[in-house]
């Protein structure tokens, strides 16, 4: 199916929930009026009917949608940039998977959909979206979330190195196992100390691995993610994006407003581009981040 067929049948789908939320609205208001003003009793009758109607208009069309969307928008660029590429928008990281990434503190649920698992230059890895929620509460306007964004895990061949954690400043639920006083590791930038926080095993790792042109790198990521964590772990390195619900990777949030292809296709590449150039940054090509 060609690309503006796709876009006839996400237009539609969204058209008829349109559709089925404004009867549901003018229902609800036929309703209460005739029950307030009128004490009309067929009024009454009219915004049930009307509201229920509504109801099976709407019924069914945000799966039908993010169907459409995902085949679309979602599935195509992701096999246009990477190889052996999996994914399962349904699905995600399960908890013990999330308390074993071990970048916040351990959580006793977790929401999570997006799966991908695929490979850019050899460089094999997974990703979801992920809320990781904690029963335990700081005060009544503590929502119990701890992380609310994507969460890469990468696979790099050629890296061993021991448990190492790079932190934003504002990254604020960080792993009580790992991010403690006498693992911190002070670097020779005070502008990267003012942004960042290092904690690790051995302090001659962090400067095998926080080269001054991956600081610059990372320092360029940070301005866009001011929640960050990155977690180096014998061959695997671990980062989470905490996008604070500001940004649902491939997803369109209001999606009862009309998609433009361009506008929504550069947003789904841009979160790809993030994946593209966390791995270059990590594997040193330099010459690819200018």
């Amino acid at each position: 199916m060609r690309i503006y067929e796709k876009m006839d049948r996400l237009e539609a789908v969204r058209r008829r929930a349109e559709i089925g939320i404004c009867l549901i609205g003018i229902g609800i208001i036929v309703f209460f009026i005739s029950m307030g003003i009128f004490q009309a009793e067929k009024g009454m009758y009219i915004g049930i009917i009307l509201g229920v109607v509504g109801g099976f208009v709407f019924r069914g069309t945000h799966a039908a949608y993010q169907k459409i969307y995902k085949d679309l928008f979602v599935e195509e660029p992701l096999n246009k940039n990477f190889e052996n590429v999996f994914y399962a928008w349904k699905s995600g990281f399960n908890l013990d998977e999330v308390n074993d990434f071990n970048i916040c503190t351990k959580v006793d649920k977790v929401v999570s959909e997006d799966y991908v698992k695929a490979d850019y230059k050899g460089i094999h890895f997974e990703m979801s979206d992920v809320k990781a929620i904690s029963n335990m509460r700081h005060g009544k306007n503590d929502s119990g979330i701890r992380f609310q964004g994507r969460i890469i895990v990468f696979d790099f061949p050629d890296k061993a190195v021991k448990n190492t954690l790079v932190y934003t400043k504002p990254f604020f639920y960080r792993s009580k196992e790992y991010a403690s006083k006498q693992n911190i590791v002070k670097m020779e930038s005070t502008a990267f100390n003012h942004d960042f926080d290092v904690y690790s095993d051995d302090a001659h790792d962090v400067f095998y691995l926080l080269t001054p042109h991956f600081m610059e790198q990372l320092d360029k990521l940070y301005k866009k993610y001011p929640k960050m964590c990155i977690r180096f772990t014998g061959n695997k390195v671990i980062v989470g994006l905490d996008e604070q619900a500001i940004n649902n990777s491939f997803d369109k949030t209001a999606w009862t407003i009309k998609t433009t292809y361009p506008e929504e296709m550069a947003k789904v590449q841009n979160d790809i581009d993030d994946i593209k150039r966390i791995i270059t940054m990590i594997s040193g090509d330099n010459a690819e981040q200018q």
